[in-house]
């Protein structure tokens, strides 16, 4: 019996030697299979359909031409979807008609281009998706994915409703939402955004959720909104507040913001504020605001507004209106308020406040 050995294979893993398999090796037939009309035949609804799980992946670009037509829905659980390069077109008509959908969840899609959709360009209704490498343009809203879905290294811009959804305990990671309708990235509670930037979207920059080193600039409406944790990040010439009502913010960047840097929040920590036009700091009954810097110039408001049973410490006030302003039942303590600009007090408070080893 005659052996042939490939000796390119020769100390590869069984993933490896697979991997190749999978890229048609010689006389070898491609793994995965493509879309097509033969393959993965459609109806009048949708031009193709997946019904079983496996890989799949594109060999063409898709132009809808039909009025009210999807382009792929996905209708099995386990779906690999490689958009292989290529870009989906829609015609934008119908209501709500999407690029991309499919519900039964555990979908991996990647690698391409979904435009001119009037509903969702991707659209992922179960929990466990993958979107990877994706553009989602000028559609109605970007891409949306269920709970525990992982959302990287996508971008959504110029759709005429919401870039980025994603549903509970989900990651969105080192992605970016530009100039869409509404909020550039939305999420639901214990869902987290990383290193991802969010910038000129008509609404907020970020809603709900947590995020994690990054940005939001030039946004319509707040650059965060409601978020759990900020950690890191920065709030850059937002129409209104920098961040409004986030319960936990370390570490971040507020500066030229047309509100307040931030507003609402419960815990502010190591934090710089600059030039925001409203004002530093608003707290909610019970916040607390430790070892941040505020350098303002001109603004008659106050750097730090503590509601009631509110503690100030350790902070930085350099020029601006008032220093800190509180309510009642406050604490103030070790702080340096300096160059307050005209007769505007360093600190100015209610009765019922403990003031000391403060610096005015």
């Amino acid at each position: 019996v005659e052996t042939t050995v490939h000796h390119d294979l020769v100390g590869k893993t069984m993933q490896e030697i697979a991997d190749k398999i999978a890229r048609t090796d010689a006389g070898v037939a491609e793994a995965r299979t493509p879309v097509s009309s033969l393959t993965t035949p459609g109806n009048p609804a949708v031009l193709f359909r997946i019904t079983q799980p496996g890989s799949y992946y594109l060999t063409a670009n898709i132009t809808i031409s039909a009025t009210n037509q999807s382009a792929i829905e996905i209708t099995a659980a386990g779906v690999t979807l490689d958009l292989n390069g290529f870009l989906i077109t829609g015609n934008n008509t119908g209501a709500a008609i999407s690029g991309i959908i499919g519900a039964a969840g555990r979908a991996r899609i990647g690698n391409g281009t979904v435009t001119g959709f009037s509903g969702t360009g991707i659209n992922l209704l179960g929990t466990g998706n993958r979107v990877e490498d994706i553009c989602v343009h000028a559609n109605g809203t970007g891409l949306s994915a269920g709970a525990s879905s992982r959302v990287e290294r996508c971008t959504a811009t110029s759709n005429t409703g919401g870039g980025i959804v994603v549903g509970v305990n989900s990651v969105v990671l080192a992605s970016i939402a530009n100039s869409n309708g509404a909020t550039g990235i939305s999420m639901a509670s214990g869902a987290i955004a990383t290193a991802c930037t969010s910038s000129s979207n008509t609404g907020a920059g970020f809603s709900s959720g947590s995020c994690v080193a990054c940005t939001a600039r030039q946004n319509g409406t707040d650059g965060f909104s409601s978020c759990a944790l900020l950690d890191a990040c920065i709030a850059n010439a937002n129409t209104s507040d920098g961040a409004s009502a986030c319960e936990s913010i370390h570490r971040c960047s507020f500066n030229g913001n047309t509100g307040l840097g931030a507003n609402s929040s419960d815990l502010i920590t190591d934090s710089h504020f600059t030039s925001n036009t409203a004002g530093g700091v608003s707290t909610s009954t019970g916040g607390s605001v430790h070892r941040c810097r505020f350098d303002r110039s001109g603004n008659t408001t106050p750097s730090i507004n503590l509601g009631s049973r509110c503690v100030a410490s350790g902070n930085t006030i350099i020029g601006g209106g008032i220093g800190i302003s509180s309510s009642i039942h406050c604490l103030i303590e070790h702080n340096l308020v300096a160059l307050n600009s005209g007769t505007n007090d360093g600190i100015a408070t209610s009765n019922s406040c403990m003031i000391r080893n403060n610096g005015v």
